[in-house]
């Protein structure tokens, strides 16, 4: 069963093999300066948002993919932006681009095959035109 994709990556279980995600994580912030306020508590100037990012792990099994493989695959993807599906929605309004992938847990087996390892992968998210930024401000000002 397809849970979502990145790019060509795929998400999925069944019966022989399980390629999914967790620990999933997001952040949007809005970039911010303090002001002087004539000797009360400073006041807060609202400059900007910022990008969002996002990360997630992926738990790699030799039993149900070559683990080598998947890790040069995810690092040849860095600083390329797609969109983020999960089921039938898009996560986020626009692509995210890989922008860190993060190995860790290796384990390896005689002759040096990895027999697993965790990805940790972060994302920025990817804005292509100004139009698109300047409608994403638009929605964040209004009501606030």
């Amino acid at each position: 069963m397809k849970i979502g994709t990145f790019g060509s990556k795929v998400f999925s279980v069944s019966d022989n093999k399980i390629n999914t995600f967790g620990n999933i994580s997001r952040s949007a912030n809005y970039n911010t300066e303090e002001q002087e306020n004539g000797g009360s508590k400073p006041r807060l100037k609202n400059k900007a948002p910022e990008l969002e990012s996002m990360s997630f792990e992926i738990s790699l099994r030799s039993d149900f993919s070559n683990v080598r493989r998947e890790i040069d695959e995810w690092i040849q993807m860095k600083g390329k932006a797609y969109f983020f599906i999960i089921g039938k929605e898009t996560y986020g309004l626009n692509k995210w681009e890989l922008v860190g992938v993060e190995i860790s847990n290796q384990e390896f087996a005689a002759g040096g095959i990895l027999k697993k390892a965790t990805l940790s992968l972060s994302f920025k998210e990817s804005i292509t035109s100004k139009k698109a930024n300047t409608a994403k401000q638009t929605r964040n000002t209004k009501g606030g």
